[in-house]
């Protein structure tokens, strides 16, 4: 890496997500020690868990991206409800959209079941939201 190339970090990412839910007045909890990177909750009982990756290069983009799927698969509960929102959050890289769009080779019926949102940012910390269905 060159010294003045921008790296958009897992911290980076996560503070940039905070920082963007807490504007769009969701109530962002303290990072715990263990389990989703991001919970927030709004006024009307709605909540996100969020997973965040930081930039990676190549094949690591691919592991780094299934890994938040499984991240997230692993912490939805047993009924979908319409209050709970699922989202994973990666820097918007051409490794990590190349990865979103083979997800989007996935039937639109499990993506529409799953409710899982993807959030890219960019090195300003600006984010892209996008609802897979």
């Amino acid at each position: 890496m060159k010294i003045n190339e921008p790296q958009t970090t897992e911290f980076f990412v996560e503070n940039s997500i905070r920082k963007y839910l807490t504007e769009n007045r969701w109530r962002v909890l303290p990072r715990a020690h263990h389990g989703a990177d991001i919970k927030a909750y709004n006024k009307n009982g709605e909540y996100w868990i969020i997973e965040c990756k930081g930039e990676t290069k190549g094949e690591n983009s691919n592991l780094d991206f299934c890994t938040s799927l499984g991240q997230i698969l692993l912490r939805m509960d047993k009924d979908i409800r319409d209050w709970r929102h699922y989202g994973i959050a990666v820097p918007n890289t051409r490794h990590f959209k190349r990865q979103f769009n083979k997800f989007l080779k996935t039937p639109k019926q499990i993506r529409k079941a799953l409710k899982i949102y993807f959030f890219f940012v960019d090195t300003e910390g600006n984010i892209e939201k996008i609802k897979p269905y």
